[in-house]
């Protein structure tokens, strides 16, 4: 017998109405399409600070807080204890407590309903601790936790935010909103109703019911925890359609599951057979598409052409070098680092190989050029106990690239398996967009300075993903930094025990040389005024390595400058250009000439 019997007409329609109730219910509970989301952020410094925001309506806010408490002066030890006082307002919203000194310390109290004005509002935060001690907090200040995608819109907010939602507005127009959302809801299931007419019982009744599952999921998950969510419609009909359409697959799938199962049985004995060609091709002829940890996964093929040169046997962007240091050869240097090492230019125009002739009127200097493209501090490590060692330079030189030698190596999730990362690949080759111009010259015969390399979507792409080190309100680097830090490290140490001495260079990224590119970069990226500082990574990195005795040069002052005159960088592709390499060059030769005549 089908669902839509002409026998039980009643019936019919009271399931019909109490699917639509179920279906109704949750999706006016959570359903809030006038929530706009509010976001202030602000960087608060010494015993008392005052920050004035403004809002378009009052309601309960989260006070996201990073903060430091420390002494003027750097102390052995921090006496007593200290916390954070934040009053909105005039009324109290919290104390927060350090619970260290010195080192980062987060707290999110709620700002309640009764502290917000709308229109301007103050939040004053004061220090309550030892009368030497100061703070500096930066602070988020939002009505939503941090779920936010574009599509669907979907909101964490407290459980104040829907008591206040509730108290707004008359009690007749929240009729109207249940009204017109339980109608839509009615239709809803009266047209699952139509289209399963020829169902089972339990089929209709499954697909009734499923609309509703998530959204009561939801919901509930709203009532056993401080949390609320709030919904767009878009999002609301995306919750009620997911189930429903997994339910009808379900049911079609059943009755063919034989036909189906062949079908996906043939479909997964392709798919293993391509992972495995792939890995197999792979072995014999390796591509630098698919991971792997080892540095050499971007390494030039010996030999292999590379505009005005050829790779030397190592696969590196330079003339032969024998091992033995040659006659004559007072100093050698073993330079390391990723692509800006290995460069784009031509060999003669390379920033090392421009130093090795600024550095020969003092005497024979050879500079070994050991760029790989694509590695990392971790990868320098490797290339100098593998192969840099071998050469008994006097001085090992790491190029540090702010612009992605922060960035982790780990494996991603797709990479695991051969196929999906070839997938991957293709598309995103085609979905990159074409450059203005032709640009793949790394191997023939001439080099244009002013070719772009990247579309603009993608350059900017790129630019972006990078931007997260220049965030203010960004924790992500401390770990980054602590990482590379610890390579560095123990780059200087396997130097010295191999008689070497050690220089990091520190390598700007474009966009902290270009005003125009942090512009479109910092607006790309939602990011406002005062939420990006761009030598924010280098100041850290630098005072690290202060701390490790670790000497630097920092080439960002000089470009900076530079960069006001004339064009550094390759356009659209993140490497020097010609102008950038003679630069470099330039700035780093005087240091080297002063660490050779001192003969460190």
């Amino acid at each position: 017998m089908s669902y839509a019997t002409e026998a039980h007409p009643v019936a019919l329609r009271r399931a019909h109405l109490l699917m639509a109730l179920a279906l109704a219910l949750p999706a006016f509970l959570l359903v809030n399409e006038s929530f706009r989301p509010v976001e202030e952020r602000a960087s608060l410094e010494g015993r008392t600070a005052s920050h004035v925001f403004s809002l378009d309506a009052a309601e309960p806010l989260l006070l996201e807080m990073e903060f430091a408490v420390r002494p003027p002066a750097q102390a052995d030890a921090a006496p007593g204890s200290a916390a954070l006082l934040l009053t909105l307002n005039g009324v109290r919203v919290e104390r927060v407590e350090a619970e260290q000194f010195y080192v980062v310390n987060r707290a999110m109290p709620l700002a309640p309903v009764g502290a917000v004005r709308e229109g301007d509002n103050r939040l004053d935060i004061a220090l309550d601790g030892p009368p030497s001690f100061v703070f500096d907090a930066t602070l988020r200040i939002h009505n939503y936790y941090g779920i936010n995608p574009n599509f669907p819109r979907v909101f964490v907010v407290p459980d104040e935010a829907v008591a206040h939602f509730f108290t707004q507005g008359s009690a007749v127009r929240h009729l109207v909103r249940l009204a017109v959302v339980g109608a839509l809801s009615l239709v809803a299931v009266w047209g699952i109703g139509v289209l399963t007419r020829h169902q089972s019982p339990s089929a209709s009744t499954l697909l009734l019911l499923s609309p509703s599952i998530l959204l009561w999921a939801t919901l509930l998950y709203g009532l056993a925890s401080p949390l609320h969510v709030w919904l767009s419609a878009w999002a609301v009909l995306t919750l009620a359609l997911v189930p429903c359409l997994i339910a009808a697959g379900a049911l079609w799938i059943h009755p063919r599951r034989r036909t189906v199962a062949l079908a996906a049985g043939a479909t997964a004995l392709v798919l293993v057979a391509c992972e495995a060609g792939l890995r197999l091709i792979n072995l014999v002829v390796p591509s630098p598409i698919f991971y792997t940890d080892a540095y050499s996964r971007f390494r030039g093929e010996p030999g292999a052409p590379f505009l005005d040169s050829r790779l030397n046997a190592l696969g590196f962007n330079d003339i032969e070098h024998a091992r033995d240091r040659p006659a004559g050869v007072r100093y050698r240097i073993a330079a390391i680092g990723d692509s800006m090492v290995f460069g784009v230019v031509p060999y003669s125009a390379n920033y090392l190989t421009l130093l090795e002739s600024a550095l020969a009127p003092e005497g024979p200097v050879e500079v070994v050029n050991m760029g790989v493209p694509g590695t990392a501090p971790r990868d320098y490590l490797s290339i100098l106990v593998n192969e840099g060692l071998a050469f008994e330079p006097d001085l090992v030189l790491v190029s540090f690239f702010i612009g992605n030698d922060f960035e982790s190596t780990a494996l991603e999730p797709y990479e695991r398996s051969y196929l999906a990362t070839a997938g991957y690949f293709f598309w995103r080759l085609f979905t990159a967009g074409a450059p203005a111009e032709t640009v793949f010259q790394a191997s023939g015969p001439t080099y244009a300075d002013d070719v772009p390399t990247f579309a603009e979507e993608r350059f900017l792409e790129i630019a972006v993903d990078r931007a997260w080190i220049y965030a203010t309100a960004d924790i992500g680097l401390d770990a980054a930094l602590a990482e590379a830090l610890g390579n560095v490290r123990q780059m200087r140490d396997v130097a010295a025990r191999g008689g070497a001495d050690f220089l990091v260079v520190i390598l700007p990224d474009e966009v902290q040389v270009d005003d125009d590119l942090a512009g479109r970069v910092a607006d790309a990226s939602g990011a406002g005024p005062g939420r990006v500082d761009f030598a924010r990574p280098n100041a850290l990195l630098a005072a690290a390595l202060t701390r490790e005795a670790i000497p630097f040069l920092d080439l960002l002052p000089a470009f900076v400058e530079a960069g006001q005159r004339t064009r550094l960088y390759k356009p659209r592709d993140t490497h020097w250009n010609l102008a950038g390499n003679r630069l470099a060059a330039e700035v780093i030769a005087p240091i080297m000439r002063e660490r050779i005549q001192e003969g460190r």
